[in-house]
């Protein structure tokens, strides 16, 4: 019996449709850059005095990380990524733990979480601007109110735009691609309008418009801040520990999903060139994105400013410093104190963002899904999530990824279950490092798909074969990168605590795939399926 013979079926049912400038386009989307506007203020609390013009140069460290997506994704061009790879050099087992963290840890708990984030920053924030502008106090109000994430709206409204996004993943790829390109032109408006706002005005100009829009006194904000820790001019040295923390977890964090690319290598045509492109190209456009963004802010608003506000959203008192908001005063709302013009705030924050995190939640279900697609073609999970329809659509892992979306914006609305699994980014970072070991050890370990790669999977330096490299720093610049995530977390006043949710990450996101991978093993040699020919071949395109 062969590989092919213990396969769902002879063929995926996935076409290649995707170009190699629609797989940059969606490399870019995906992760959903102009988060950094709140990123920029998150950051400094965790890392205070992070220097975010060289914080945002360790993007560098995530081109090896790329680079090994491209050589893994050249060697076996099919949707599935990670789990694909690891699942075939070193045991499927390991290849779903590989992933799973990816998948539910990731792009589909973002899809379920993004949503709150759509009516908090979108509907919320630019109703209360537009209200402040154009002296509306109930505007306001009503904004403040629709802008509370746990309300049952919230859910209603995020509910929507989930099922609105995995319905366009239902449509097709192409579909998927067409919006990807859509929204990374209103990416690139957004940045722009910011810019032209920011370099517009002044910190003196937006002190004067907090006091006249609501009465806000830019001072005692600052004073506020200081009393909650903050520190006026402080900042890290470019190599110093807050600067390389902020640079290596939310940076990076922003730029997490680009690589989803290679979950959908199935469906790319010309796949050396489109994964070069898009895996490459992706993280220079972060870079720049990030290098504008943060001069653009640091002019307009102030660093004492951005500074204050993280001191504040650190202990709790954002929201009431800046008129009892129901939301956190990220830089989607600060556009309100950077121009006197209402469509060019609400174009460069609400606006521009609500319809961005749309694409965030589109882009980063995609991939995992193309995910939960392999793992039904392996049998792992149920057949009908691999499901292709005679009109090409996947329904059946779209419906999956969208149900585990909704039940996630659900938790995240109505509870504060998930704060347990405040860790998933670290959970991340370890299925990263498990995926550079595949790496190291794939010329060995599958010499037989390694043998029989293109050239470029081939090369070698000073005898050592690329990927092995590339593999090794992979799980370096992964496990540096995890220990950075939890260790102030592990160090500080609520360590205990924050070792119970690290724990509790750990066991909920490699605990779900392990029940699940055991069980679907001993089901399937129950009925006589010889369940490792799966395995040892790439599955068929």
């Amino acid at each position: 019996m062969g590989a092919s013979d213990v396969f769902i079926r002879k063929a995926s049912g996935l076409v290649r449709v995707v170009s190699p400038t629609d797989a940059l386009m969606y490399a870019f989307l995906a992760p959903t850059i102009p988060y950094a506007y709140h990123y920029l203020i998150w950051g400094q609390a965790l890392y205070p005095g992070a220097d975010y013009y060289y914080a945002s140069l360790y993007i560098l460290l995530l081109y090896p990380v790329a680079a090994l997506y491209i050589y893994m994704s050249v060697a076996m061009p099919r949707s599935g990524g990670e789990y694909v790879y690891t699942s075939r050099i070193i045991h499927p087992f390991i290849g779903l733990l590989a992933s799973w963290g990816m998948v539910l840890g990731g792009g589909l708990n973002w899809s379920g979480s993004l949503a709150s984030w759509g009516t908090m920053w979108g509907l919320g924030a630019g109703s209360v601007i537009h209200g402040l502008m154009t002296n509306n106090p109930g505007l306001v109000e009503w904004g403040i109110a629709v802008g509370d994430p746990t309300t049952p709206f919230a859910w209603a409204h995020g509910a929507m735009l989930i099922v609105v996004a995995f319905f366009i993943m239902w449509l097709g790829t192409k579909w998927v691609m067409r919006a990807s390109w859509i929204i990374a032109c209103v990416t690139w408006i957004m940045l722009g309008t910011y810019c032209y706002i920011a370099f517009t005005t002044t910190p003196a100009m937006v002190a004067e418009r907090m006091m006249r829009l609501q009465g806000l006194d830019y001072n005692a904000i600052l004073g506020q801040a200081q009393q909650a820790g903050w520190v006026p001019g402080m900042l890290a040295q470019p190599w110093g520990l807050s600067t390389i923390g902020a640079g290596m977890t939310y940076v990076g964090l922003s730029v997490l999903g680009s690589t989803y690319v290679a979950n959908i290598a199935g469906e790319i045509k010309e796949v050396r060139k489109a994964q070069i492109l898009a895996q490459l190209g992706s993280l220079a456009l972060f870079i720049f994105y990030w290098e504008v963004f943060t001069h653009a802010t640091y002019t307009g608003l102030g660093l004492d400013l951005i500074q204050s506000i993280s001191a504040l959203w650190a202990v709790g008192a954002d929201k009431a410093a800046f008129g009892g908001l129901s939301f956190s005063p990220m830089a989607y709302f600060l556009t309100v104190y950077m121009t006197d013009n209402p469509i060019l705030a609400l174009i460069a924050g609400p606006v521009g963002f609500y319809i961005i995190n749309f694409g965030g939640i589109m882009a980063l279900g995609f991939g995992p899904i193309r995910n939960l697609f392999a793992y039904g073609f392996d049998g792992i999970l149920p057949s009908f999530v691999c499901a292709v329809d005679k009109k090409g659509h996947a329904w059946g892992s779209v419906l999956l990824g969208c149900i585990i979306a909704l039940i996630i914006h659900t938790i995240t609305t109505f509870t504060t279950w998930l704060v347990m699994i405040a860790h998933t980014i670290a959970v991340w970072m370890i299925s990263w490092a498990i995926f550079g070991i595949a790496g190291m050890v794939f010329p060995w370990r599958r010499r037989d798909i390694f043998e029989k790669s293109p050239s470029l999977v081939k090369t070698r330096v000073a005898g050592i074969p690329v990927v092995s490299i590339l593999g090794f720093l992979t799980f370096i610049v992964s496990i540096t990168t995890a220990w950075l995530i939890v260790y102030p977390a592990l160090t500080g006043a609520a360590a205990a605590l924050q070792a119970t949710y690290l724990l509790a990450t750990i066991a909920f996101l490699f605990g779900i795939p392990t029940v699940i991978f055991w069980v679907s093993y001993a089901y399937h040699k129950s009925k006589g399926v010889p369940v490792e020919l799966r395995f040892k071949e790439v599955p068929p395109d």
